[in-house]
């Protein structure tokens, strides 16, 4: 009886001991995921720290010191937690899709290579749709009192706000966007083409261009300051309507971080002149 006895304590004491280790090994589980949860908080909320920075010194540089993107371009910062790159493009050597000539929107959709639609066409839906809203002046309106230098009301404020909403165009597609994506904005409201920050394929939607007149207007980059709008108005005469060399007011800007412990992020951001009584910049898109 005696044995009997003590065999049911072993067994009853064996059985608390596995509950209290199952116990024990949830706890610890339990434990090892919080802190693990703590430890990604942590990396996280380092990470949009770094990119904050990134974002104001990118800010500082461009609206404060006045740096040509060119000094912004890999731009590898070292800070404590890590490393802060950033890379900068002024909008203004983009084709506007709010503000350009048509003849600026037909030739980005010839440059890309694009034959859906007929590239006059293309202009033609998009100033369209960028002016559905347009304040008209009344009809019996003195024409010698029309300010013909101002920007229409309705453009600013019901024209393209992305350049995805291309695709609300008829016959245009989501690989047509793609392609005109690079060569394309909202942010460039002077409407003309700064030569000095467009990329190739931008200079070729100019009007009569070729490639040997891009290559001259991108090797004049190099030259001095001073002598830049006179030589360009002798290399492109047809085109100063369209072109310009005064910098923009807003920037594209990437930023990408990376941490002691390898975390990384990556954004894109679009910075915008705010005045300085608002704000010292606005962030006007952001993509991760």
């Amino acid at each position: 009886m005696r044995s009997r006895q003590d065999g049911f304590i072993l067994v009853a004491v064996l059985g608390i001991m596995a509950l209290l280790l199952s116990l024990a090994g949830g706890t610890a589980l339990m434990v090892r995921s919080a802190i693990n949860g703590v430890r990604g908080t942590a990396d996280d909320l380092r990470l949009d720290a770094m990119v904050r920075s990134g974002i104001d010194l990118a800010a500082h540089e461009l609206f404060a010191l006045k740096l040509p993107t060119a000094r912004i371009r890999d731009q590898r910062i070292a800070v404590d937690g890590g490393t802060i790159t950033l890379s900068a493009v002024d909008e203004s050597g983009r084709i506007d899709l709010n503000w350009s000539d048509p003849m600026l929107l037909a030739g980005a959709y010839r440059a890309v290579g694009l034959t859906g639609l007929k590239p006059e066409l293309f202009a033609a839906r998009v100033v369209q749709w960028r002016d559905r809203y347009e304040d008209k002046p009344p009809a019996n309106a003195d024409p010698a009192k029309i300010n013909l230098a101002a920007k229409p009301v309705g453009r600013g404020k019901d024209g393209f706000r992305t350049v995805a909403e291309l695709r609300w165009l008829a016959d245009v597609t989501d690989d047509d966007v793609a392609a005109l994506a690079p060569l394309l904005t909202v942010d460039n409201v002077q409407g003309r083409v700064n030569v000095l920050e467009a990329s190739a394929t931008v200079l070729m939607a100019l009007p009569e261009m070729s490639p040997s007149l891009v290559a001259q207007v991108v090797a004049l980059r190099a030259a001095p300051r001073a002598t830049i709008d006179d030589r360009l108005k002798l290399l492109l005469p047809k085109q100063q309507p369209l072109i310009t060399t005064t910098r923009g007011t807003a920037f594209r800007v990437r930023v990408m971080v990376t941490t002691v412990a390898a975390a990384n992020r990556s954004v894109a951001v679009t910075l915008a002149r705010a005045p300085v009584r608002d704000a010292p910049y606005y962030v006007t898109a952001w993509e991760r």
